[in-house]
């Protein structure tokens, strides 16, 4: 269980304002981010990605930092992204500096799950997330 008030790399379906919202009961502080060496995938027949590690660490996907996540928070985030996740902590880079924080990667061992499809947030945001607020 991550300690108090640790950041999250958000790559997903929490990117988008009403989401976070919805699950922690307000929206964290937050900024612009990537991550390189990882590959962000739409899970088979879902709207929703996965994260995995990439062979190429010059491969880079786009997200938000989201500064000081409570324990509480963590503990409904868990709940929402439930155990198909792992929680793991990895390096981050921002605009002029890089940290680490912690994001939800799906584990090689259900890696089969992924399509190789890229996930788009603006598709899901257009498209999708209606759904995901009714």
């Amino acid at each position: 269980m991550p300690g108090s008030h640790s950041n999250l790399f958000a790559y997903g379906t929490l990117m988008a304002p009403q989401i976070i919202q919805r699950v922690i009961g307000r929206v964290p502080e937050s900024e612009p981010a990537h991550v390189l060496g990882f590959h962000r995938f739409t899970v088979q027949n879902q709207n929703f990605p996965g994260l995995i590690r990439s062979a190429d660490p010059k491969d880079r996907v786009d997200g938000l930092l989201y500064h000081a996540i409570t324990a509480d928070e963590w503990n409904a985030l868990d709940a929402y992204e439930d155990d198909f996740y792992v929680l793991e902590e990895i390096a981050i880079h921002l605009a002029s500096s890089q940290a680490r924080a912690r994001t939800y990667l799906v584990p090689p061992r259900a890696s089969h799950v992924l399509n190789s499809d890229p996930w788009d947030f603006d598709d899901f945001v257009q498209h999708h997330l209606r759904k995901y607020l009714a």
